[in-house]
């Protein structure tokens, strides 16, 4: 299928996720498309060019959006040590697989998991991820400040295993 047929991109960029053979961390070049496809490629794309490695559909197959922290609390990946602390996030697909993946940085997540929200309409909110607030609207809170510091107390549960290390992606094959 061509990318030109799907949409218009809603965001783009390197995530680096884990493989499903091989479970390895891989840099890859993500593009989320208006109607709701995600797709991704082994190196930055020409959309409509390359053949992309995956497409997963987000609309109608993504129930759930977990974010690092409750991941790491589940105990469902160990991120990277070169994973910067709230980059990360999985996407829970109706089939039962789980794609995990994280990104440069937490407002770089920040950006990605609003634009995974913005199209997924079967994705289910998480404890303890929305927070109601006076006009009765959801807020979410995605764990960073307006800056993209992190806020909150869970900063030192995140700082005891040495995930402070680095960018994401620096030292991820890109194979």
């Amino acid at each position: 299928m061509s990318l030109r047929d799907d949409g218009k991109p809603l965001i783009s960029g390197y995530l680096t996720k884990v493989g499903n053979r091989v479970k390895s961390w891989r840099l890859r070049w993500m593009v989320l498309r208006k109607d709701g496809k995600l797709y991704y490629f082994k190196k930055q794309s020409t959309v409509g060019t390359d053949e992309p490695q995956g497409v997963l559909n987000i609309t109608s197959d993504c129930v759930r959006l977990v974010r690092w922290t409750q991941v790491k609390n589940e105990n469902l990946v160990k991120w990277p040590s070169n994973a910067v602390p709230r980059s990360g996030f999985a996407l829970g697909m109706r089939n039962g697989r789980m794609y995990f993946m994280y990104c440069e940085s937490a407002e770089s997540c920040h950006r990605w998991v609003k634009a995974i929200r913005s199209v997924g309409a079967n994705i289910r909110a998480e404890e303890n991820e929305v927070q109601e607030d006076a006009e009765g609207e959801d807020k979410v809170d995605y764990g960073v400040n307006e800056t993209g510091a992190p806020h909150g107390g869970e900063e030192d549960a995140d700082s005891d295993d040495g995930e402070h290390e680095g960018a994401a992606g620096a030292g991820a094959g890109a194979g």
